[in-house]
């Protein structure tokens, strides 16, 4: 009966130090940081989108928009892959880091830095309009 105990005992801790914490270090973080980006990306790219849009716009830009996303992640896989077969992974992935840092460098330099989303009183009252009273009887 101890032998089965300690054999137990030495397959939970193989468990935890060859399954259970690199599926944490390697899985859930990764999964964790890119759903922070996405977040980040939603309030930075959608937000300045919606305001600064006229009303009548809106429709459109977020439909060219998303046509636009939408050809850019079909065409990745076509164009990583060409460059892998022409000149093989490392080439692919410096070319999809080239990408990424062409994006960056985009971001830094546009004026989505310089960009306030948190709203003023101004856009409040401009969004809202006027305060409606109801009439009362004394009126």
């Amino acid at each position: 009966c101890a032998a089965w105990q300690g054999k137990a005992r030495v397959n939970s801790d193989v468990r935890w130090r060859w399954v259970i914490i690199p599926m944490l270090l390697f899985i859930l973080l990764p999964i964790a940081a890119r759903q922070t980006a996405w977040a980040a990306h939603v309030v930075y790219a959608f937000l300045p989108r919606q305001r600064e849009v006229p009303a009548a716009f809106r429709g459109r830009v977020n439909g060219s928009f998303r046509t636009i996303v939408l050809i850019a992640n079909a065409a990745s896989p076509a164009l990583l892959s060409s460059v892998q077969a022409a000149a093989g992974s490392p080439a692919a992935f410096a070319v999809a880091g080239a990408c990424m840092a062409l994006s960056v460098g985009v971001t830094f330099y546009s004026p989505l830095r310089g960009y306030d989303i948190r709203e003023t009183d101004r856009r409040v009252e401009e969004a809202q309009g006027p305060a409606e009273v109801e009439p009362t009887a004394a009126d």
